[in-house]
């Protein structure tokens, strides 16, 4: 019988401590000790080492130092945020980068994190606040080309399923929907220092919409062309809007070519009137 068959079993039949003592079990035997805990919602706390985890299933195999460095390997390729920064995490998913940037910013930085799904951002705000991420401002909201009501699909497996969507064909949510400047001029932001969007595909609806890109020096955005490729879905091409977008308004940017489509769909741009500001 599969581990995870196992604990639905246990967790079905109030079984909860002796699922996370097996679940402790299993990790330590695969090499990296955990704690868990089933929170409400369905979601799972796990603590490894002094850093708390929350995601929609348990995950005993978790090597946490792996998981921050495949994040600092993608989402701070570009740009690594640095003491007293202000970031704006667009698609903070369960929260990991969003701990990152809050350690590397410190207490005179800022970080804004913007989730749309709803379980997801309670998965968010768990890390955030079991991290103490004291400098963390999280937002339960859709980042859109429009102010207004914004669709959201609602996977029940994955996190990284969930998306705009404009029809009424799947499982959905409706969130506040802003620009990224209305969200920027809500929370008196005068300057990025670093803007991560990672939004399955609606990059392109927030650059529609994006004015104040002037006051962002350092971006890293994820095309989803890849995804188009895969799925053969022609909503996810992405990557030339993003490029004409930020040459549009004078950024240098790059790609990786790594062999590995969903990292090497990353655009890394620096603001060239703010270039002095670089590594």
């Amino acid at each position: 019988m599969k581990v995870e068959t196992i604990i639905k079993n246990l967790i079905k039949f109030k079984l909860n401590n002796l699922a996370y003592i097996l679940l402790s079990f299993i990790s330590l035997f695969l090499g990296k000790f955990s704690k868990f805990k089933l929170l409400d919602d369905d979601l799972w706390l796990q603590q490894q080492n002094k850093t708390f985890f929350c995601d929609y299933s348990p995950n005993y195999r978790l090597k946490g130092d792996d998981f921050d460095s495949f994040s600092k390997d993608i989402f701070f390729h570009g740009y690594k945020p640095k003491k007293g920064d202000v970031c704006i995490d667009i698609g903070a998913g369960l929260g990991i980068d969003t701990r990152l940037m809050s350690q590397m910013v410190g207490n005179g930085g800022k970080v804004f994190s913007i989730e749309a799904t709803k379980r997801t951002f309670k998965a968010l705000e768990v890390c955030v606040e079991y991290n103490q991420l004291k400098n963390v401002t999280t937002s339960y909201c859709a980042i859109s080309n429009t102010n207004g009501p914004v669709k959201i699909s609602e996977d029940i497996g994955h996190h990284t399923e969930n998306k705009i969507i404009f029809d009424d064909t799947k499982n959905f949510s409706v969130v506040d929907g802003f620009t990224i400047d209305q969200y920027i001029d809500m929370h008196n932001i005068k300057s990025i220092d670093y803007m991560k969007i990672n939004i399955e595909g609606a990059e392109k609806l927030v650059i529609e919409a994006f004015k104040r890109i002037k006051a962002v020096k350092n971006i890293a955005i994820s095309s989803h062309d890849f995804l188009g490729l895969r799925t053969k879905d022609g909503s996810y091409f992405t990557k030339d809007l993003v490029i004409n977008f930020l040459k549009n308004h004078n950024f240098e940017y790059y790609m990786r070519n790594t062999g590995v489509d969903y990292k090497d769909g990353w655009i890394y741009g620096v603001n060239k009137e703010l270039i002095d500001n670089r590594n």
